[in-house]
């Protein structure tokens, strides 16, 4: 049978325990790190959006801010301006032609100077049925002519036109000097029955439509090629309401075709940037401009983004971060309320898992590290002030003459529970000693009288024998 050693068995189980408990809260905190990283990115891809998305979105509220500042200097003129002002206007503005509707005159597109010195152009404009138009219609149209002239001069350097629509039927203002087509549909070229009723424009901003007031956009529409190439729009428009009353809106078509491109392609590492309808179809990709939600590449079909797009409506923030349908990736989104899009992130969640735990390892390695350490240093710490004094009690005890057992005079010395069980251990051993020397010397003396009674007997046996001879 192996001899069993206190000593070795001590240090040994105090080693394993401390590397295990070491090793043990490493690895908990290796994955409680990993785990507050990759919340941490999560959280960096909701930033990082949201921030972009303020870029994307600046666009269109401050046009939304200029149709507000339209309205409001709208609603000033027609309280300021008087009946008889009003016809004289309207019939300056929209001369009648003779197919019955009302149209601008050319020299308002091309550019006149006027008897009161107000220079005009890049106008253009169309009225149906004129003849139904009340008072109060008629001093609104001649009331807004000149302030979408003014607006659209103004913004002209971020947008290419300003209109003012009033549905149901055409009757339509627009500012727009840069149009190729020069406008001449509207001054020239559309019937005077012109039908406009399935027009976006006609349906958008209605009260019914629209009961928040906000200013909405249309789906992409791809512009006639010109001499810039193949371009995309959408056309936002704001209500307006007079008094309380809706009476139709300012507008303004916003060419997006480099504007999303950059929107998207500029997007973190690993990640693809997007932009969405609310219906879940695609209106910018990596790939480049979607028309019509129908995806360019196969790569699109991948993300299902109308189950994409019906769990984001479920959703009451205007920003943040979901996984996809699959589960696959990490999406990070922000609604942009003018075109009431989604701008988002798509980064694949393996990235994400593999970044944290890339920088977690660093957290492992270092505990791993120190659990060996921490082993190593409680073992020799245990071994001097614990287990080399211990060993020296027990050589002590079993081997007296041995030359290492002096050494366990010091260990006495200490004013630990070790100093009392050796100094208790050699005063035990001092009265052993004692007791021994003690037995000894009873031992010497009774065999000395032994022997003394011996020869005592042995010289009276003697004398007998003498005297009986």
């Amino acid at each position: 049978m192996a001899k069993s050693s206190l000593s070795r068995d001590f240090l040994i189980r105090i080693g394993m325990l401390a590397l295990a408990i070491t090793v043990l809260a490493s690895i908990a905190a290796f994955f409680t790190f990993e785990q507050e990283l990759e919340r941490g990115e999560i959280a960096f891809l909701g930033d990082y959006v949201r921030e972009r998305s303020a870029n994307v979105e600046r666009r269109f509220s401050n046009l939304a801010d200029l149709h507000e500042a339209a309205s409001r200097e709208l609603q000033r003129r027609v309280n300021l301006l008087q009946p008889a002002q009003a016809e004289r206007l309207f019939d300056r503005y929209y001369p009648l032609r003779p197919d019955g509707s009302r149209r601008s005159s050319d020299a308002d597109f091309d550019g006149a100077m006027k008897e009161d010195g107000d220079y005009t152009y890049g106008m253009g404009a169309i009225i149906t049925d004129p003849g139904s138009l009340s008072a109060e219609q008629k001093r609104l149209l001649a009331a807004v002519y000149p302030i979408v002239t003014a607006t659209g001069e103004a913004a002209h350097a971020q947008y290419d036109n300003v209109y003012f629509f009033m549905p149901p039927k055409a009757r339509l203002v627009v500012f727009a000097p840069n149009r190729f087509d020069k406008l001449m549909f509207y001054r020239h070229g559309a019937p005077a029955n012109l039908d406009v009723s399935k027009f976006a424009m006609t349906s958008l901003t209605l009260p019914d439509n629209d009961p928040g007031r906000t200013t909405v956009c249309t789906d992409l529409q791809r512009l006639i090629q010109d001499s810039q190439g193949p371009r995309v729009s959408t056309a936002c428009m704001t209500p307006v309401y007079l008094d309380g009353r809706y009476v139709g809106a300012f507008g303004s078509s916003i060419d997006l075709s480099s504007y999303l491109t950059r929107a998207v392609g500029s997007a973190l590492p690993g990640a693809k940037g997007m932009i969405m309808t609310s219906s879940g179809a695609a209106v910018a990709a990596p790939s480049g401009i979607v028309t019509g939600g129908l995806a360019k590449d196969a790569a699109l079909s991948a993300y299902d983004l109308q189950r994409l797009a019906k769990q984001l409506a479920t959703r009451s923030d205007q920003s943040g971060v979901v996984r996809s349908p699959d589960g696959s990736q990490y999406v990070a989104f922000a609604k942009l309320k003018g075109p009431r899009w989604y701008y988002m992130l798509v980064y694949p969640k393996s990235a994400v898992i593999s970044s944290a735990a890339r920088s977690a390892s660093v957290v492992l390695v270092i505990g791993l590290i120190a659990a060996a350490l921490q082993a190593a240093t409680i073992v020799l710490y245990s071994r001097r002030a614990i287990v080399r004094p211990l060993v020296q009690l027990s050589r002590r005890c079993n081997h007296p003459q041995d030359p290492v057992a002096d050494d366990a005079a010091a260990v006495a010395e200490r004013a630990d529970e070790i100093g009392v069980l050796a100094r208790a251990l050699m005063e035990e051993r001092a009265r052993a000693d004692q007791a021994l020397n003690t037995l000894e010397s009873r031992v010497r003396e009774r065999t000395a009288e032994l022997e003394r009674a011996n020869h005592e007997k042995s010289r009276f046996l003697a004398n007998m024998s003498h005297e009986l001879r």
